[in-house]
């Protein structure tokens, strides 16, 4: 029996060790708003894109970001917030996700304005298409 006793308390230590470990990982890796602002924005390292949108569903519910399937686009995640957040200096409530992107929606900009503002060119396959479709890779 004292075997089994010696045993247990081996035991104890370590688990309480990791214990405090995941608690105290969980508190530092919490998301904020900065860290998905930064990624948005294309000023995130990957460890940030990483750590915050890991596990995306968690991490956009718990900064106030609800999911909101849209019929019209079944390939993009769209996350919807009841207060406006700013990107790239401008205000809106929706974001996307679709693949690896992460991207702020706005519905209602003059989108040749923004692209000419982040020297974004017309993709040559829509360029006769009455809407804009491009897209600029500012860092990896």
């Amino acid at each position: 029996m004292k075997m089994l006793s010696l045993g247990f308390r081996r035991l104890i230590l370590p688990t309480i060790v990791a214990t405090s470990f995941l608690a105290a990982s969980s508190v530092f890796a919490a998301p904020t708003a900065q860290n998905l602002k930064r990624i948005l924005e294309c000023q995130a390292d990957y460890d940030t894109y990483h750590d915050t949108l890991l596990d995306y569903e968690k991490a956009l519910g718990q900064l106030g970001w609800k999911r909101h399937d849209d019929p019209h686009q079944p390939f993009i995640y769209i996350y919807k917030n009841k207060q406006a957040v700013e990107f790239f200096g401008m205000p809106t409530q929706e974001i996307g996700l679709s693949s690896n992107a992460v991207f702020a929606i706005y519905r209602q900009a003059d989108v040749k304005k923004l692209a000419q503002k982040y020297g974004i060119e017309q993709h040559p396959m829509f360029a006769n298409m009455p809407f804009f479709r491009g897209e600029k890779i500012l860092r990896t």
